[in-house]
């Protein structure tokens, strides 16, 4: 008879558990485990801690990317001090946050490891790009250059055409150096 009930009771035990002494949930190890989270739930601030390669890293917005396995995360890097630059591979402490339009990463640590081989480029459509599929992930696209203009964090914004439609491509670029209006109808 008290076969039953302690079978129910143990598997609600197991099931319960967190991942860490005291209640803590246990830390999300992979880019996908991350991505994973709901939008609703990424302001609990799920614990993180993920290593991976940088891929993008912006200074004055504190913008960070980073790819392992396949995917990207975008990481908020505003209450720490970095000098990144891409093909660093870092392990990265924080919670989980809602951004702009997905789950990202607010880092709270950052430790620089070592230089890593950049992950491949995949070449996609006009339309793999607006699918979301992409999101964060090093990507290869062309086009010709209808305009483009210096952003106020200093990065320019170029806006490029294609036959299936337009998409828009941020570029880091020097400082003091401003959008050129050579590379109107370039082909990049």
């Amino acid at each position: 008879r008290w076969t039953f009930p302690a079978c129910i009771l143990a598997l609600l035990t197991v099931g319960c558990q967190q991942g860490a002494p005291g209640g803590a949930p246990a830390p999300l190890t992979t880019i996908a485990q991350v991505r994973a989270v709901k939008p609703a739930d990424a302001e609990r601030g799920y614990p993180v801690r993920l290593t991976g390669v940088v891929t993008y890293y912006h200074g004055a917005s504190r913008t960070l990317v980073v790819q392992s396995e396949g995917n990207g995360i975008l990481v908020d890097t505003g209450k720490i001090q970095l000098d990144l630059t891409p093909g660093r591979e870092v392990d990265i402490e924080g919670t989980t946050g809602l951004g702009a339009s997905s789950v990202i990463v607010l880092a709270s640590k950052l430790t620089d490891l070592r230089a890593a081989a950049l992950p491949a480029t995949e070449r996609i459509s006009i339309e793999g790009l607006s699918s979301g599929a992409y999101t964060d992930r090093r990507v290869e696209a062309s086009g010709v250059v209808r305009s483009g203009i210096r952003d106020n964090d200093g990065r320019l914004t170029l806006n490029v055409a294609t036959i299936d439609g337009t998409f828009q491509a941020r570029v880091n670029s020097r400082a003091g150096a401003g959008f050129s209006d050579s590379l109107i109808d370039s082909r990049v």
